[in-house]
């Protein structure tokens, strides 16, 4: 009977053990994107891009961002305080902004610290690979918008609707539609959830 009881309780610690051990391996697998980074990479036909994606990934595609009690709306009503405010790369201020400053600002008011560059802003958050998963507050990411060496190379916020604020190189701070079929739809890669990310 004791032999009977010992192998019970042994198997029900290996039984703990491999479900542990699952869970820290998806966990892991969750701080590179997981099942949600492979549906972004099958919803793309561009081999360039997917090789782009996968090096992003490898340097980092889910940092942790503490945002505290801040709540979405108050980073997007300062945000819209800079509606009409002229782009300047490098800017953070009303005089002049770029599409990383203005989310680095909005954030910054509230006293959440973010980089001056949208490639490295699209490292935060839990990845969205889909259009349909954006809710008020979610972070967009685009590519291909101007030449440069970096993957993500323009931001905004979006506000529901399919609609996000952002900072325009030709009309400044202003809304837009993120399925827009002239420009940002197809420049359009994925979002980020900052906000209840856990």
């Amino acid at each position: 009977m004791k032999n009977l009881i010992y192998l019970f309780l042994f198997s029900v610690l290996i039984s703990c053990q491999g479900k542990l051990a699952k869970s820290i391996s998806s966990d892991k697998a969750a701080k590179k994107g997981g099942d949600a980074f492979q549906q972004l990479v099958q919803g793309i036909n561009d081999p360039g891009l997917k090789r782009s994606l996968e090096q992003f990934r490898k340097e980092g595609l889910e940092y942790d961002l503490n945002v505290g009690r801040i709540k979405p709306d108050q980073v997007i009503k300062t945000a819209q305080g800079y509606l009409g405010t002229k782009h300047k790369m490098g800017g953070l201020n009303k005089r002049g902004i770029d599409c990383s400053g203005l989310l680095m600002v909005s954030f910054g008011k509230h006293g959440v610290v973010l980089p001056h560059s949208s490639h490295e802003i699209a490292r935060y958050g839990v990845l969205l690979p889909d259009r349909k998963y954006l809710i008020r507050g979610d972070l967009v990411f685009f590519v291909d918008t101007y030449n440069s060496k970096d993957l993500i190379t323009h931001s905004g916020i979006y506000l529901g609707d399919g609609q996000f604020i952002h900072a325009s190189a030709s009309k400044g701070v202003m809304i837009s539609s993120v399925d827009d079929p002239y420009y940002w739809k197809n420049k359009y890669v994925f979002g980020k959830r900052v906000f209840n990310a856990k």
